[in-house]
């Protein structure tokens, strides 16, 4: 994989969906099992520092007030007062925050900010950790145990993005694949669910302009479709490492955020027929699906 000079992973457009991480044992019935179980405490507290470090960083950046402006246009926080910058950092009604591929942060410093900008989210909009649910395929033991310490949840199967959203939901999906997004709006398309859904991940704006017209609207359905109902805020990308959260928007649906009217498709029956499962060519999508077993070991270590 190609490095920066900070190394930093260059952002590609294939995540790792052929490797499978070995499955790490940790027991306590000899000198042997105590020193591993030392090594991985060690480990662990090295891990929390070092994305500590990375939310310090982010605090002090240009690109959390961008990103707090941001989310005001979006309609995610409230502006307070008659001053233009007086922001009230609260979201009315979000319930929980899912994130999804955020990737392996003990080894990747793209991961590690992306990880650390979860907390701030969790900060800004009122959503306590233990209504912040995280999952990646990749994620190794140690970074299983980091996601408990910071009091989040895990979620232990895969879901491959098909949560339906009750109440408030945010969904944290930064450089996810096409395929994620679209089964994630495949779950939830009904008026009644895609209102409460707010999507921070790639652009659909950029996504629909990257493939041809017809092969979006046969693989995406549900991109395509989305993109009639959806309100994008582009992230202004602000930050020193610009391959963290580059292709970065929010995306709500079904919200006016000062327009004179909603969609018309709002009330338009057909336009939410919904289709059987979406299904991919496993060799033309950027997804690691339930059924490979090899990513769903050691799922279960940590409850």
């Amino acid at each position: 994989m190609e490095v920066d000079g900070d190394g930093f992973q260059l952002v590609s457009g294939k995540r790792c969906r052929h490797r499978c991480r070995s499955k790490q044992k940790t027991v306590t019935h000899s000198g042997q099992d105590n020193q591993s179980v030392e090594n991985l405490s060690s480990a662990l507290q090295y891990l929390v520092n070092s994305v500590d470090r990375c939310r310090l960083e982010l605090d002090s950046s240009d690109f959390k007030r961008d990103f707090e402006v941001a989310a005001v246009k979006a309609g995610i926080l409230k502006v307070r007062g008659d001053a233009k910058n007086d922001i009230d950092e609260e979201y009315c009604q979000l319930e929980a925050i899912v994130s999804y591929g955020i990737g392996n942060f003990s080894s990747c410093p793209i991961a590690r900010y992306q990880m650390s900008f979860l907390t701030i989210l969790c900060e800004l909009l009122k959503v306590k950790e233990s209504n912040c649910y995280l999952f990646d395929p990749l994620f190794t033991n140690l970074e299983r145990e980091g996601v408990l310490r910071w009091g989040y949840q895990l979620i232990n199967v895969n879901e491959e993005g098909k949560r339906l959203s009750k109440g408030g939901t945010l969904f944290y999906m930064p450089h996810c694949s096409k395929a994620l997004y679209n089964n994630l709006l495949w779950a939830n398309w009904d008026p009644s669910h895609l209102e409460n859904t707010i999507v921070i991940g790639n652009s659909f704006n950029r996504i629909s302009e990257s493939i041809p017209e017809r092969k979006f609207k046969n693989d995406f359905l549900y991109i395509f479709k989305a993109m009639k109902i959806t309100q994008e805020t582009t992230m202004a990308n602000t930050f020193l490492h610009k391959d963290v959260f580059n292709n970065t928007s929010i995306h709500t649906f079904l919200h006016a955020h000062g327009a004179k009217s909603l969609p018309t498709e709002l009330n338009d029956p057909l336009f939410w027929v919904k289709t059987e499962e979406p299904k991919y060519d496993d060799d033309d999508t950027e997804i690691i699906t339930a059924s490979n077993n090899c990513h769903n070991r050691g799922l279960n270590d940590i409850n």
